[in-house]
């Protein structure tokens, strides 16, 4: 869970709390932004190894597995389309943020970039690409270190007695 922290975060500047679900759904979606992501790691092996035509299967875990890709991608979409700024929300820098101003850039706008040549626009579809493999590589490279799960409890544990300690970590917990 904290490498998930730490990819949420830093990937698209929604991060997880240890201490409670996200509080609520986004507008026009059915699952937190939390619940989206879990399901689809849940579901990452046979959402890339089925066929689309597939997933039409009346069985409910296909049924989740859709449900969980599509709340996610539409997540991406909404974070694409409404470009964070750590000014206007708190949210602070992240790849998703970076990669939206990057696509900003119009082609042959006659902006030169290293080597005089011209910047190339991404397209939306490279945006979302690219934010949906920072989940599954962030998840597959440290998924395996995880599988020795620490007891219930821990982190909360750690983080208060970091706080509250002998030796305090010098923010507000």
């Amino acid at each position: 869970m904290l490498a998930l922290h730490v990819i949420m975060g830093a990937g698209y500047g929604v991060p997880f709390t240890w201490d409670k679900v996200s509080d609520a759904p986004w507008p026009d979606h059915r699952l937190t932004f939390k619940q989206a992501t879990l399901g689809l790691v849940e579901h990452l092996l046979p959402i890339v190894l089925i066929p689309k035509f597939l997933w039409q299967v009346p069985l409910q875990r296909m049924k989740r597995m859709k449900r969980d890709y599509e709340e996610f991608g539409q997540y991406l979409r909404d974070l694409l389309d409404q470009p964070q700024t750590s000014q206007n929300t708190g949210r602070g820098e992240n790849l998703v943020s970076a990669l939206a101003r990057s696509a900003e850039m119009e082609k042959g706008d006659g902006a030169a970039v290293a080597g005089g040549s011209t910047p190339v626009r991404l397209t939306d579809e490279q945006i979302l690409g690219n934010a949906f493999m920072i989940l599954v590589a962030g998840h597959e490279t440290t998924y395996p270190s995880s599988q020795i799960s620490p007891p219930p409890g821990l982190h909360t544990y750690v983080l208060t007695y970091i706080c509250t300690g002998p030796i305090r970590c010098g923010t507000s917990c």
